[in-house]
């Protein structure tokens, strides 16, 4: 109902327990009140009620704050993490079959080093 009432541009009064406080920002998104305090509760209604600027500032902001919490926004982070995440992975994987790949050349080339490559003779050798 919090996010709701910000992504209408209405600023949150809310009890500063639980995941409320994460998503109002006292005084910039909406007031946050102390839980189980009625006193403090109606002089942040109060406050809103009296000051049509502060209010409209603070509903202007909850809406902006709402957006980072759509579900564009969090498919977007998701689908970000999930790239990331896959790109390391590949990058992983590139490093083991590049080291896997070298571990089987190095005893080839010292064996070449070794033995010389010998060649067939020409067939104008023979003529």
């Amino acid at each position: 109902v919090v996010l709701e009432a910000m992504a209408s541009g209405v600023p949150a009064v809310a009890a500063d327990a639980g995941g409320l406080s994460s998503l109002v920002a006292d005084g910039e998104t909406g007031l946050l009140f102390t839980p189980g305090d009625g006193a403090d509760l109606a002089a942040k209604v109060g406050r809103l009620i009296d000051d049509p600027r502060l209010r409209w500032e603070m509903g202007r902001a909850a809406c902006a704050e709402a957006r980072r919490w759509s579900w564009e926004a969090a498919t977007s982070v998701l689908r970000n993490e999930q790239y990331a995440l896959a790109e390391s992975r590949f990058r992983e994987r590139q490093r083991w079959v590049e080291a896997k790949l070298e571990a089987w050349r190095s005893p080839l080339t010292r064996l070449r080093k070794r033995r010389p490559h010998r060649t067939r003779p020409s067939v104008a050798a023979f003529a």
